[in-house]
C-alpha cells in the first residue's frame, strides 16, 4: 500500500498508544490482513490524490 502520510506506519507500529477506540478498531481491522506500508512523498503521488480530491 502506497502512502503519503508517514504517520500511519507508526500508527499500525504502535496501536495501543491511539487515544481514540474508533482509530484503535480501524487499526486491528487493518492489522488482520497481510499489507506492506510504503511512503511515497506527496510531490511524487499526485495522480492518486487528484482523483481523491473530485
Amino acid at each position: 500500500i502506497e502512502v503519503d502520510a508517514k504517520y500511519i506506519k507508526g500508527m499500525l507500529a504502535a496501536p495501543d498508544l491511539q487515544p481514540n477506540a474508533v482509530i484503535n478498531r480501524w487499526i486491528a481491522e487493518i492489522l488482520t490482513y497481510p499489507h506492506k506500508l510504503i511512503h511515497v512523498p506527496a510531490t511524487k503521488h499526485k495522480g492518486p490524490d487528484a482523483l481523491s480530491r473530485r
